[in-house]
């Protein structure tokens, strides 16, 4: 169950009234909890920086998985909102941009103008912004450069590494900046081998060790065998990233990686065509 706070000075109490309402009626709200903190009397004057304040600091700690926030323009509720770390608050006057800041950006609160948008454009607007998911792939990237994060202690990414190209590199940069410590879990010849097929690997573990430890990112190298599962329970990383184009549900369910660990996919781009060509030359020897 996904639990939403809702919140409004005066000018926006009417508004998040009838919103909450119309959302308690719609089914795919059933498994939704939304918790009003107010305003709850329009005649009763509040200064919208209280209950920004209020929410931002409950999404930013966890207790809310999402912030509805109105007020007259939706303008001060998000400058509030912004201030504080961990949110991404989304001011949005149309139906377009509701599903685009939740899937772009990963926005986990709204802001609504109760004096722009009549009832039901607002609800229009929130319904289409609840029910929108984070696109993830190329949008992870650049969601973490929004705010500059604590690094965590260490973090584990992994894979053969058997032609190192561009975006290995990028994702193994982009590993490093996000920890103190970058371990590159480096699958060994068999495990590589069961994997991308009989001619691979095209190098063998300990040549690939080598170019591996010559980038400044990689601080440590551990062999990987079939059971990934095992290398995180010696390690204990305190982030996972992994590169490919699934999302992270599936990574999770494919590598079985517990939820308790941190994960965050850095997404393969089509690499070019020399290094296609190269690819293929190679299968062929």
């Amino acid at each position: 169950m996904k639990v939403i706070g809702f919140g409004s000075d005066h000018n926006g109490t009417e508004v998040k009234n009838q919103l909450i309402e119309k959302l308690l009626k719609n089914s795919d709200f059933f498994d939704y909890r939304f918790i009003d903190f107010g305003n709850y009397d329009s005649k009763i004057k509040s200064d919208y920086t209280d209950v920004s304040k209020q929410i931002g600091s409950l999404v930013s700690g966890g207790q809310l998985d999402f912030g509805i926030l109105i007020c007259g323009t939706g303008v001060g509720m998000s400058i509030v909102a912004n201030k504080i770390k961990g949110c991404r608050a989304a001011l949005i006057h149309n139906t377009f941009s509701a599903p685009k800041s939740k899937e772009h950006n990963n926005s986990n609160i709204l802001c609504l103008g109760a004096w722009v948008n009549d009832i039901n454009t607002n609800y229009d607007i929130c319904n289409l912004w609840l029910n929108e998911d984070f696109g993830e792939g190329r949008h992870v990237r650049r969601v973490e450069k929004i705010e500059k994060n604590p690094l965590y202690k260490s973090c584990f990414t992994y894979g053969c590494f058997d032609l190192l190209t561009t975006t290995h590199i990028k994702l193994l940069e982009w590993s490093k900046q996000l920890s103190n410590k970058l371990i590159v879990g480096l699958m060994n010849d068999d495990f590589t081998k069961k994997l991308k097929g009989e001619h691979r690997p095209y190098l063998a573990f300990q040549d690939r060790k080598k170019i591996l430890n010559s980038l400044d990112c990689v601080d440590e190298i551990i062999e990987l065998g079939e059971d990934i599962s095992e290398t995180l329970n010696i390690i204990k990383p305190d982030l996972i990233v992994k590169g490919g184009n699934s999302n992270e549900s599936e990574i999770r369910k494919i590598d079985k990686i517990p939820n308790d660990y941190d994960l965050k996919i850095f997404p393969y781009i089509e690499e070019n065509h020399q290094i296609k060509e190269l690819i293929s030359n190679a299968r062929k020897d």
